[in-house]
């Protein structure tokens, strides 16, 4: 019977407080000061995109002195249809929640948003309630749903390339979908009349459309074909992306540079290899054979298409910088192509287009060169030579310069020496150590007190995750301590006047 009474009761109160909800936005905003429950939240607003899940975080405090502990039923108030809601405590789905006399328990709110929500301002109250009156409490939180992000990009490392009529003409894109949502976009081009124009898969696949889930990326080969009949000169295409409902709507235009297809080679333009692998702050080389395969005398002329910024690129034969060589019916020269990148160079892959244009015809190359770090370390040592007091501490310092052209990562040093002596150094790591700066470490050194007086070694070198440097010794001379000193100055004194008394002991017989 009592059950049946508690029950009927609390369905009582249950229906007076949903009977009274649309006045808890005003308890929220300044909640019931004889209230017994608090209710704090950190963060009580959020925006997100419809079908989102968001996540609140609150505090419910129960704050009674004494009495027995309270359970509280959680509910989310005006929640909108469609929307859910659940409550977890600890990673543990829970409905409700006891709390002792002064206990505090942070539960989270996960609120589901439905995906067909409209966009706008959504207030939501959160109760936390008990049977008993004065156990209930509120707190306001707010949902701002807006539009999801969508955004897709076009880009391609060579938008402009040089072709022959009659040739199929390739171009390298890269479609990326920026947004916050799965694209499914439409391929689609506009070129000169009678080009055709293909997309390519990087499994070789013809494609009209691609799908990129959110964050994806895809690189694809546009490949276009022009009538044979096609005239050389400056041509552009415009590639474009669009989705299924139009909102996204994205292109890039291409530029095509065609020339006179060869019909027989006048000359020979080769290297015998194209691509090399230098250090940042050197110049390399790339051999070039030229020869004339006609049967008259000509002139070649030699020019740098594109190279990269402040690179110094020069034809040479020997140490003569040439432009144009005139060879005679099947003569070939041997020449080189110097590259001289600019010191602050950074690492990567860098491109070199150049041409040979003859009478009639020319030929294009591109050269590769992969930059790789330069590295160097020098160490020096305030001095070489040094000295210390068997069984006190030496302080020296050691400077480490990056004499290469690239950073270095975690610099230390290495300090060895002989057996016996304790030996440290300050810092123990360097996080970084750019080129041209340098760096000083402080050494300490304390030979045992045992130690026989001479001259010892200690070697130190610099290391790094990229270069370790060569040893660098300093001589240390030792020194017995004063009281040794002392003690041989009395064991000398002795054995002098020893001798003496000796001397004159015999000298009377």
């Amino acid at each position: 019977m009592n059950l049946a009474h508690d029950k009927l009761r609390t369905f009582l109160i249950f229906m007076l407080l949903s009977l009274v909800a649309t006045t808890f936005t005003t308890v929220c905003a300044a909640p019931d000061s004889t209230s017994k429950t608090t209710i704090f939240a950190r963060v009580t607003s959020k925006v997100a995109k419809p079908g989102d899940t968001l996540y609140f975080d609150v505090q419910i405090t129960n704050g009674a002195r004494f009495g027995d502990p309270v359970t509280y039923d959680l509910q989310v108030i005006d929640l909108p249809e469609g929307w859910k809601v659940r409550f977890f405590y600890q990673d543990e789905q829970v409905r409700s929640i006891t709390l002792k006399p002064g206990e505090t328990l942070t539960t989270r709110i996960e609120i589901s948003t439905a995906p067909d929500s409209s966009t706008g301002i959504y207030p939501l109250t959160f109760m936390a309630y008990s049977w008993m009156a004065e156990y209930v409490n509120t707190q306001s939180l707010t949902v701002e749903l807006r539009e999801p992000i969508r955004e897709v990009k076009i880009t391609s490392a060579f938008p402009g390339v040089l072709a022959y009529v009659g040739d199929t003409i390739q171009h390298s894109i890269l479609i990326q979908n920026k947004g916050e949502l799965g694209e499914l976009l439409k391929l689609s081009a506009l070129a000169p009349d009678g080009w055709v124009v293909k997309f390519v898969s990087p499994d070789k696949s013809e494609v009209s459309s691609v799908y990129l889930a959110a964050g994806q990326s895809i690189s694809l080969t546009v490949e276009t074909s022009a009538p044979d009949n096609t005239l050389p000169g400056e041509y552009n295409l415009t590639v474009r992306a669009s989705s299924v409902d139009g909102a996204v709507n994205v292109s890039i235009g291409l530029d095509v540079s065609l020339r006179e297809k060869e019909v027989k080679s006048e000359f020979e333009f080769v290297s015998r290899f194209s691509e090399v692998t230098a250090e940042a702050g050197k110049s390399f080389t790339y051999p070039i054979t030229l020869r004339n395969l006609s049967e008259d005398a000509q002139e070649i002329i030699l020019s740098v298409l594109s190279s990269p910024e402040k690179w110094k690129i020069a034809f040479k034969s020997g140490d003569t910088e040439i432009a144009r060589v005139a060879l005679n019916p099947n003569q070939s020269i041997e020449l080189v192509l110097q590259a001289t990148p600019p010191s602050e160079v950074s690492v990567g892959d860098y491109s070199i287009a150049v041409e040979a244009k003859g009478e009639s015809t020319s030929k294009q190359t591109v050269f590769r060169a992969k930059i790789v770090g330069l590295y160097r370390l020098d160490v020096q040592p305030s001095t070489l030579y040094t000295s210390a007091t068997a069984g006190n501490q030496l302080t020296t310092t050691v400077r480490v310069t990056n004499s290469g052209q690239s950073p270095v990562t975690t610099l230390s040093i290495q300090v060895t020496a002989p057996s016996g002596w304790d030996v440290s150094y300050s810092p123990a790591k360097v996080p970084t150590l750019d080129p041209k700066a340098s760096y000083t470490f402080t050494v300490i050194a304390i030979p045992p007190s045992t130690t026989v007086a001479g001259d010892y070694m200690i070697s130190v070198k610099a290391l790094s995750d990229q270069y370790t440097s060569d040893e660098v010794q300093i001589r240390v001379t030792v020194e017995a301590p004063t009281s040794w000193a002392l003690a041989g100055v009395v064991v000398a004194v002795v054995a002098v006047a020893f001798l003496i008394i000796a001397f004159r002991k015999f000298s009377r017989r």
